[in-house]
């Protein structure tokens, strides 16, 4: 009981020590946090590793292989819009339209809000309204990628083939050249 009494006297002069040496009722709070390693940041790490395995056969053509990884890194980390629009745009390359408009719908729900990346998501929707034959919505999305960033080149691409396969002129064009 002694030495308990002795330590909480020992603590009170500290406490009133460091009021008056800091100013009477000034002080200073830290906090320390520590982010504990959660298995969501374990899923992270694991999801990234598998999207750059599923890049690696997206650009070499093998879309199925790619589609298998990029599936891994969505179930993984399910607001990963990179995997998912890596796997609307395999899709289409393998003319699964239906996955590939789901997959960049995920994609531009959960994509961060950068104009860029929103018009790189309409453009990929524009491709595969193309290969579908929809060739309206094709342009409608088009232009809305352009509209998010003029600089677009999928898109700009994507708008003149619209243009060009139904424009006013037939034959060869001076903008859009033969077709």
């Amino acid at each position: 009981m002694h030495k308990l009494g002795l330590r909480l006297l020992a603590l009170a002069l500290i406490t009133l020590l460091s009021f008056s040496a800091t100013g009477c009722g000034s002080y200073t709070r830290v906090v320390v946090v520590e982010k504990p390693h959660t298995k969501e940041h374990g899923n992270t790490a694991v999801a990234d590793r598998h999207f750059h395995q599923g890049l690696k056969y997206y650009h070499k053509g093998k879309y199925k292989k790619a589609v298998k990884h990029f599936d891994k890194a969505v179930r993984k980390d399910p607001h990963h819009w990179e995997a998912q629009y890596y796997l609307g745009v395999s899709h289409r390359h393998m003319r699964a339209y239906r996955q590939s408009q789901q997959h960049l719908q995920f994609a531009l729900k959960n994509a961060p809000r950068d104009k860029r990346v929103k018009a790189r998501i309409h453009a990929a929707f524009g491709a595969t309204w193309e290969a579908i034959g929809e060739r309206h919505k094709a342009r409608d999305s088009f232009k809305l990628a352009l509209d998010f960033d003029h600089r677009n080149s999928d898109a700009k691409h994507g708008l003149e083939r619209m243009n060009g396969k139904h424009g006013k002129k037939k034959g060869k064009s001076k903008k859009y050249g033969s077709r």
